[in-house]
């Protein structure tokens, strides 16, 4: 059983709740949409239309409302915008339905809750309209089309019940002063309206069209009295009588004079077309008329037209001639205004004297006008002569054509003959076949348009050159294809596409793009970019002058113990840009690193085919000593192990994609390069062959130029005051020594003893201290670990440790005072 209806009631000192407030408001809610459901049909009732911009993939919704089918209101308060770039050559549905969600959380009373409801109605793009249960829900807007590039291209209002649908009314009796039809897509001027004219009468403001039957108990008035009052001025009706008896009756009032057409049952035809007596107001009429022509000397004012044959040919009119012959049919018009004189502009006359011709003639400054169809003459036309044509179409003077559309045969005219210059512009809308040569005479201008003035050939001082508004491009083979850039099934041989040349692309990014190798056997001067090399190798014999400015440098890298390089003489283990390390160890990896600007930083030597495990050691090296960007330089002259596949080598090999190092066994020579930070690096992996052998390879840098000059001028090791009594161990070790190198690096060495623990062995001079106190391991005498600190004063003392001796060993730092 449903619900009663009920609303609150309110009365002094009664208590209210929350769901008072809500049945308060579901009650008024219900009641609106009550009236909506059963007063009104579901649709659109104001705005929601589609909108876009052409060559935009955004549809606008404008601002409006609907009533589905439950009553329910879909406002939409402002337009939206929804992008259909996605469906691309698709035809999609937009729809609105009626959608709500609470808003305005609050826990201010210490209760949480939201304080509003909004009505949000819910936009959905679709290529399906929707199902039939939900059509009256789910409202549609219209339809929307997307082209190939997602842009949209039109929109309608749907089709069949998939199609947008106004609100409506739903009334029994309808009261109302007046009634007015509109459409959107009509301008309001023409919207036709019926209201009450007087007692009994509907006046209608607009033509009635009526496709099924329309049914009259009363009296058809045509009268047209807009002029005269009662007079009859005008009567138009039109019938048709679909049982071929009598085509139109027209009676007045009483009944006894009436117009009467008359209609054979068996062909259709009208045979007898009659005016009853007394119809007539302004000249006596019989009872018959015989082809609607009056009696003789009367003169029709209206329209005449023949219908059946007369004359003696069985023809519409027949015309019997004689010589000299005057005009059959004379046209005159009289002119409005000041000057009222009738004049002939034109007759019809058949030819005298024995000439046989049919002439239409026009005078007194009338043309000839034929409109409404073909003129098809089946022999030949002259203008402007007044001899016989012999060809199908002579004129006498200029022939003035949008264009001329022959069918292979002759032209006679229209090219003039040969040696004739032709004045006036020459459109050709198919194929042209020359068997000679062509030639544009001697001006300089553009000669040849290709589609539009801005694709095409030219010739101005001492240059020829060819104009395109986008792109220039060669193909081999294929066929036409409208698409931009595309060979249509041939292969790309070159482009030329905003300023950069592409050879086997179509889409060339830089100033010079090759989609292929490049063979070059004369000299390259200049600048060459290889940034973006990641794979395959590039092979350059030299770039002789290395300049600290230069964008891309290319070096010759050698290495000791592979292929033969006579030029190169005797080498240690690893020579870049002509220049050799001194790297000397036999067996492991000789590594040398070097900074951004080419300068270099540290070198080390690593025994990975004693050790396997000084790969791992060796990685925990380059990773403590070289900065994002150094270059890392290794070479093996000799004998490897194969790289571990765990640990910090393997970490360190894989990120720069090695992959030769984890099979690298014994006597091999070897060579890695690569920049720290980058994913990419060289590789050189081949047999040994013994010691007067050397590898040659080459390794583009970006932005990296090398420069040795600091490494060839490295300041020597300078020796120190000793205090403390702290001397040298003995000669067999290193001499205490220190010197800074090009990056600021103080280095430390020497094995010193003697000393007192606590003092300072030596003191640093200005430029060579840190900024502060550094505190550095050492190794002490029975190999225990020590301590010895450089102050900032420059004094390096012992802290702890053994004074039997002391390292100084490896104890770097960077200058700061």
């Amino acid at each position: 059983m449903a619900n009663p209806i009920k609303r609150l009631n309110y009365f002094n000192g009664q208590f209210l709740r929350a769901p008072d407030f809500t049945e308060e408001q579901t009650y008024h809610l219900e009641m609106r949409r009550r009236h909506n459901e059963n007063l009104h049909t579901w649709g659109i009732a104001d705005g929601l239309k589609l909108q876009y911009t052409i060559g935009s993939s955004q549809i606008e919704i404008a601002e409006g409302m609907a009533i589905d089918s439950k009553g329910r209101e879909i406002v939409l308060v402002e337009k939206a915008d929804k992008d259909l770039s996605g469906f691309v050559n698709k035809t999609v549905y937009v729809t609105i339905a009626h959608e709500y969600e609470q808003v305005d959380k609050t826990n201010e009373t210490g209760v949480e809750g939201f304080t509003r409801v909004q009505e949000i109605p819910t936009i959905k793009i679709s290529e399906n309209p929707p199902s039939a249960d939900q059509l009256s829900l789910q409202l549609i807007l219209g339809r929307v089309t997307v082209n190939s590039e997602g842009k949209i291209t039109a929109t309608d209002e749907g089709e069949g019940v998939n199609r947008r649908r106004a609100a409506g009314v739903v009334a029994g009796d309808l009261e109302a002063r007046s009634l007015t039809l509109t459409d959107p897509n009509v301008d309001p001027s023409q919207w036709s309206k019926m209201r009450l004219g007087a007692a009994g009468r509907a006046d209608l403001q607009s033509n009635l069209r009526v496709t099924g039957k329309l049914e009259v108990t009363g009296t058809v008035d045509g009268r047209d009295v807009s002029a005269d009052g009662t007079k009859l001025d005008t009567h138009t009706i039109n019938t048709n009588n679909p049982h071929q008896t009598t085509a139109a009756q027209i009676d007045n009032q009483g009944g006894t004079n009436r117009l009467v057409t008359q209609i054979n049952a068996s062909t259709g035809v009208i045979s007898e077309a009659r005016i009853d007596p007394a119809i007539a107001r302004d000249s006596e009429v019989t009872t018959a008329i015989n082809l609607a022509v009056k009696k003789a000397g009367d003169t029709m004012t209206g329209a005449l037209t023949i219908s059946q044959s007369g004359g003696k040919y069985g023809l519409i009119a027949s015309f019997e001639s004689k010589n000299p012959e005057p005009p059959f049919i004379n046209w005159y018009h009289s002119k409005s205004g000041a000057d009222q004189d009738l004049k002939r502009y034109g007759y019809i006359q058949a030819g005298d004297d024995g000439i046989k011709e049919f002439r239409f003639v026009a005078e007194n400054g009338a043309n000839f006008k034929f409109s409404g169809g073909n003129l098809t003459v089946t022999g030949n036309v002259g203008i402007a002569t007044t001899a016989p044509p012999t060809q199908r179409l002579e004129v006498n003077g200029s022939v003035q054509a949008t264009s001329f559309l022959g069918d292979g045969s002759t032209l006679t005219g229209v090219v003039k003959k040969a040696g004739d210059t032709m004045t006036g512009a020459l459109t050709i809308q198919n194929n042209l076949t020359v068997t000679g040569s062509v030639s544009f005479g001697s001006q300089v201008r553009q000669m040849l348009n290709l589609w539009s003035t801005g694709y095409g050939i030219g010739v101005q001082n001492l240059t020829q050159y060819f104009r395109s508004d986008a792109n220039f491009a060669w193909y081999k083979g294929g066929s036409h294809n409208d698409e931009e850039l595309n060979p249509g099934g041939g292969a790309v041989q070159m482009v030329i596409k905003d300023g950069n040349v592409g050879i086997g692309t179509t889409n060339p990014g830089t100033k010079l793009e090759i989609n292929g190798d490049l063979k070059v056997t004369g000299t390259i001067t200049g600048t060459i970019d290889a940034t973006n090399i990641a794979t395959g190798t590039l092979n350059v014999a030299r770039i002789p002058n290395l300049s600290a400015n230069k964008i891309i440098d290319v070096y010759d890298i050698y290495l000791r113990g592979s292929a033969f390089e006579s030029t190169e003489g005797n080498i240690t283990f690893l020579k870049i840009a002509n220049f050799d390390f001194g790297l000397t160890t036999q067996r492991g990896l000789n590594t040398i690193i070097l900074n951004p600007g080419g300068a270099y930083r540290r070198k080390a030597n690593h025994d990975v085919y004693g050790d396997k495990t000084n790969w791992n050691n060796w990685a925990d090296w380059v990773n403590s000593n070289a900065a994002a960007g150094d270059l890392v330089a290794v070479a093996s002259y000799d004998a490897l192990s194969k790289a571990p596949r765990g640990g910090s080598a393997a970490t360190l090999l894989d990120a720069i994609n090695g992959k030769q190092a984890f099979s690298a066994e014994y006597r091999v020579s070897y060579a890695l390069f690569f920049i720290k930070g980058e994913s990419k690096c060289i590789e050189v992996l081949q047999a040994y062959r013994g010691p007067n052998a050397h590898l040659k390879t080459g390794y583009a840098f970006s932005q990296l130029s090398f420069n040795f000059n600091n490494f060839n001028s490295e300041e020597a090791w300078i020796v120190p005051a000793f205090m403390n009594s702290w001397t040298n161990y003995d000669t067999t070790y290193n001499p205490a020594g220190y010197f800074k190198d090009s990056l600021g690096i103080v280095h430390l060495r020497g094995l010193v003893k003697n000393g007192t623990n606590n003092t300072t062995i030596f003191t640093l001079p200005v430029g060579y201290r840190p900024s502060n106190r550094e505190l550095q391991a050492v190794q002490t005498n029975l190999n225990t670990i020590g301590r010895v600190d450089i102050l900032a004063d420059g004094q390096v003392t012992v802290v702890s440790g053994s004074n039997v001796w002391v390292s100084l060993d490896g104890i770097t730092f960077r200058a700061g005072g």
